[in-house]
């Protein structure tokens, strides 16, 4: 099976939970036969755009020039998409597994990658974390949090609706 994985951050590129997760469970369907490729950020652009690490594990990492607001959604989103289309033109895929919201909504815009089976590992609650991180202090959350938060909400029950 060709699997397409979708991920925010990657193990080793960054250091995490998340990260973690999404390699090994990639890892082990290698094991298994699989040919794994993973989608996802280029943090400062350090890393080559496209590895093999494995004999079945590629990477295609996608550059993020914002770093937060507006920008920072619209960049992901964009560049996503564009080379989930690239590796999909190339490969093509069984299956596209999600493991966060904000990689997924690229792809899952594209005609092709969009009519694939889609799966999402729901980790937490993605606007609930954001909504956590925006507090002051004193528990106070700043209105435009909110806003962006009510986006991502959106954003997560559309990925929901999608999966199979």
């Amino acid at each position: 099976m060709r699997i397409l994985m979708l991920a925010d951050v990657f193990f080793p590129d960054t250091v995490g939970g998340a990260g973690r997760v999404t390699y090994h469970l990639s890892h082990q369907l290698c094991n298994r036969g699989h040919q794994v490729h993973v989608l996802t950020r280029n943090p400062n652009g350090k890393f080559p755009s496209r590895e093999q690490t494995e004999a079945n594990l590629f990477l295609h990492r996608f550059d993020l020039p914002a770093r937060e607001g507006l920008s920072f959604f619209l960049s992901e989103i964009r560049n996503s998409r564009g080379e989930a289309q690239r590796a999909y033109h190339e490969t093509g895929f069984d299956v596209v597994c999600a493991h966060q919201g904000l990689v997924a909504l690229g792809p899952l815009f594209s005609s092709a990658i969009g009519q694939i089976p889609f799966v999402y590992f729901f980790h937490s609650l993605w606007h609930e974390e954001y909504l956590i991180k925006k507090q002051s202090l004193i528990g106070q959350t700043p209105w435009s949090a909110k806003s962006v938060a009510f986006c991502m909400r959106k954003i997560d029950i559309f990925r929901l609706n999608r999966c199979y």
